[in-house]
């Protein structure tokens, strides 16, 4: 889903670049869904840097029914990328995964940093 998101969410901007647009079938393979998204994402960042300028951020579009600044949709897409990238944490830690810093480091990491993990 957050592979597909990049895609899906800016779809109805001028944006131009090779990203999946659905989020079916499930991938067999973490490995797959960590290449996909990395290409969605180095693809999305080359699609702005070269066809969007800060003008453009202004602009609206059609999302969800409401007109929004192109700016504005950004930003959703990174919080909406933010909040799937929590989930995976947590689901990461009840998996007995070691959970990696995202923000700062993970409280698995603190002692590496030679501090006390927060309890």
């Amino acid at each position: 889903h957050t592979v597909a998101a990049i895609h899906i969410i800016t779809s109805n901007t001028d944006l131009t670049f090779h990203a999946p647009a659905e989020d079916y079938p499930v991938p067999a393979s973490a490995r797959f869904i960590a290449e996909s998204y990395h290409q969605a994402s180095n693809a999305f960042v080359q699609a702005l840097k070269t066809q969007w300028t800060d003008d453009t951020l202004q602009e609206c579009v059609n999302f969800i029914g409401q007109q929004l600044p192109n700016g504005s949709l950004l930003m959703f897409l990174i919080q909406h990328q933010n909040h799937h990238r929590g989930q995976m944490t947590v689901l990461m830690r009840q998996a007995g995964l070691p959970v990696p810093g995202i923000y700062g480091p993970a409280k698995e990491e603190w002692t590496t940093f030679g501090l006390e993990a927060p309890k």
